[in-house]
């Protein structure tokens, strides 16, 4: 068979390896395809591998926090009032999702911090309601996240004609008296994976930045 390629281009790779690909026995030629094809699926591998797009993000003050996001759905963005990290999805994202920590400071008491977390998150609701007229509290209560103490408010709002869901939680110390905690916000719309403001934070790409959080709070 004649070559497409100019005399002063040649030889082709075909013409160098063809005189000793033909004498090969079958069983060498398919090891041979074989290795070939193992060592393009390692290229592909290192080169696209599952957490090539992960951020590490550390924080040192106000608060002290390190989180990890995936920087294909999320994008750092600048902070807003009191808060020291703000992710949220590209504009155009399908399913919009944001991701943001503040510092937070509750009043004096007495006893545990669980008594005074209520009353607390109620001044938050109330502002939160002010603030968006779509505002709906769907449900509230005290929890503890590995040695944390806290509170999470669960509600739903409006963004553009589109339902959206918001978990905020207030983490504390487990230390006694501890009053300087963390304020996280978490907003996902509404979609298959997130039918209600419970599954905030429990899927991606909110779940990665979350578990780090906590996993690394004090």
């Amino acid at each position: 068979m004649s070559s497409n390629v100019r005399p002063e281009f040649g030889p082709t790779l075909p013409e160098i390896l063809g005189p000793k690909w033909r004498p090969l026995a079958r069983v060498w030629k398919a090891l041979i395809i074989i290795a070939v094809g193992l060592l393009v699926a390692l290229v592909a591998v290192l080169l696209f591998k599952p957490g090539a797009s992960l951020r590490t993000l550390q924080v040192s003050e106000p608060i002290a926090l390190n989180l990890t996001y995936d920087s294909q759905a999320l994008t750092q963005r600048v902070a807003s009032g009191s808060e020291v990290v703000r992710l949220e999805t590209p504009a155009g994202a399908a399913n919009t999702a944001t991701f943001a920590v503040s510092p937070i400071t509750v009043a004096p008491y007495k006893g545990s911090i669980q008594g005074q977390l209520p009353l607390t998150a109620f001044t938050l609701t109330e502002q939160m309601a002010r603030e968006d007229r779509s505002f709906r509290l769907r449900a509230e209560g005290p929890v503890r996240i590995h040695e944390s103490l806290g509170y999470q408010i669960l509600y739903q709002f409006a963004r553009d004609g589109k339902t959206s869901y918001g978990r905020r939680l207030l983490l504390f110390p487990g230390t006694p008296g501890a009053r300087s905690g963390y304020d996280i916000q978490m907003t996902q719309a509404r979609s298959s994976r997130t039918p209600s403001s419970e599954t905030v934070s429990d899927t991606a790409p909110l779940r990665e930045p979350y578990r780090a959080v906590v996993n690394s709070l004090p």
